[in-house]
């Protein structure tokens, strides 16, 4: 795990930091059966945490499918984790149809 900083300069800095996997969390994910899926990934802590997977399944060396499911308030957020190689799907689950 990185060193923190002083202090924080911008958002992709602090990206960086909330999406950055301990090791913990990295040997985790080799003993995963499956891929994953992260319900609520469009909220608050949401997209941290599915990079934060993405991140670790990276360091791991493993290939692993991670699917975002949200309402995603925006395109531009759902681009964002799709960026990173997430699947995203647009859904409400108190939806039936």
């Amino acid at each position: 795990m990185q060193p923190l900083p002083e202090y924080i300069v911008d958002m992709e800095q602090l990206e960086d930091l909330l999406s950055s996997p301990g090791d913990d969390l990295t040997e985790l994910m080799k003993r995963l059966d499956g891929d994953l899926l992260v319900l609520g990934a469009g909220g608050k802590i949401g997209p941290s945490l599915t990079h934060m997977a993405r991140r670790a399944c990276e360091i791991a060396g493993i290939r692993k499918r991670i699917v975002a499911v949200s309402l995603f308030e925006t395109d531009a957020d759902r681009k964002k984790l799709e960026q990173l190689g997430v699947e995203t799907i647009h859904g409400d689950l108190l939806e039936r149809e």
